[in-house]
């Protein structure tokens, strides 16, 4: 009545039991997005040599002051100031991108970038380029966190609103 396992038939099972026990316990392995250059903001200084265009002279000597976001439109609480073209933040096409580690500011980390205002501004000249007001959310969408999307990603620049949720396009900055 009773048939015997054989030692093929236990063998075949026990493969089987451990097949399943070790796809269980494999997670999808995928690179960790970048979350800062998802979140990044990406600005370009105009060079098109209009009236509201950045000349050469403008970029030998732009610096940005960071202030603490304590008030909206109040500049009053200046944190640290970082010589950009010391730094060479942007290259030769004017793009410079702000996030957790860009520029590089003494003591970068938290605060996040999010918590400050910047200005920006050259030696010896009236112009300036105001960034304000920056709001992220976003999530990943997975349990692996191998996906990250920007849900909102918006700002102030100068007295424009602007809205680039989900993009890492470079906006124009003029002069104010």
């Amino acid at each position: 009545m009773y048939k015997s396992i054989t030692s093929q038939h236990a063998q075949l099972i026990v493969l089987a039991l451990l097949l399943i026990l070790l796809g269980s316990s494999c997670k999808s392995e995928c690179g960790e997005p970048d979350v800062d250059a998802i979140n990044g903001i990406y600005l370009q200084f105009n060079m098109d040599g209009s009236s509201n265009a950045f000349t050469a002279a403008d970029l030998d000597s732009v610096y940005i002051v960071r202030y603490g976001d304590l008030v909206r439109d109040s500049f009053d609480f200046p944190v640290d100031t970082l010589n950009l073209f010391l730094e060479e933040s942007f290259g030769d096409d004017g793009r410079l991108i702000i996030n957790k580690d860009k520029p590089d500011f003494d003591g970068s980390g938290p605060p996040y970038f999010t918590d400050f205002q910047y200005l920006m501004r050259s030696y010896g000249q009236t112009w300036q380029v105001r960034l304000q007001d920056i709001h992220l959310e976003g999530m990943y969408t997975d349990d692996e966190q191998c996906d990250y999307v920007n849900l909102s990603k918006t700002y102030w620049l100068n007295d424009d609103s602007v809205d680039v949720t989900a993009s890492t396009a470079y906006i124009l900055m003029n002069k104010d």
